[in-house]
């Protein structure tokens, strides 16, 4: 819906010794293949751009032994 605010966050540490520094990204798509970035902050306010697309949202680091974790999540 216009105006509701979705967020994502770290809940848990990486096994391999913490999750050093987070980015942050979401993006938006009308086809599910072609995304484009909307937002780089842990929250996304939802416009009226993004009605009738689907949103993900993308978290990413490198842990502590230098592994690079990326993790997306699509909200419909």
């Amino acid at each position: 819906d216009v105006g509701q605010t979705l967020s994502i966050s770290e809940t848990n540490t990486d096994p391999d010794g913490g999750t050093g520094v987070v980015s942050y990204r979401w993006q938006s798509s009308s086809d599910g293949n072609s995304w484009r970035d909307i937002g780089s902050d842990s929250s996304y306010s939802i416009t009226s751009d993004d009605e009738g697309k689907e949103i993900r949202s993308i978290l990413s680091y490198t842990d502590g032994q230098g592994f690079i974790s990326i993790h997306a999540e699509t909200i419909d």
